[in-house]
């Protein structure tokens, strides 16, 4: 998938493997969500997804990690395990450490209950 300048040019300026994290968390939710119509763009200083207009999630790179933000009925949803992962969180965001291996399948059930939500409303 090409990435509209603005999100090209936020992920030209960082490092390899920050990088290929928020790429790949990028596609997890393409592959989820129908790519015809999602729009991709830049919001709060981070990649943000959007689906019929409204927030999917926000990717960022911090210093210290990796920000993801799948809402704050999402995280509600997932405190337990965020909590048994000891993934530092608050209401609406998550960071996601660089120092370890990341969960993968616990971030793609985030993103599906963000499909779920989508679909029930």
């Amino acid at each position: 998938m090409e990435y509209p300048l603005a999100v090209q040019h936020y992920l030209a300026d960082l490092a390899v493997e920050r990088r290929a994290i928020i790429e790949q968390m990028l596609q997890l939710v393409f592959q989820i969500f129908p790519t015809e119509e999602c729009v991709l763009t830049i919001a709060y200083g981070m990649p943000a997804i959007k689906y019929q207009k409204k927030p999917v999630c926000y990717v960022g790179n911090f210093t210290k990690h990796i920000g993801f933000d799948p809402l704050p009925e999402t995280i509600q949803h997932f405190q337990k395990e965020l909590e048994q992962r000891n993934w530092r969180y608050s209401k609406g965001a998550i960071q996601l450490p660089v120092s370890a291996e990341l969960d993968w399948q616990l971030i793609e059930q985030m993103i599906l209950y963000r499909w779920q939500s989508f679909q029930q409303s």
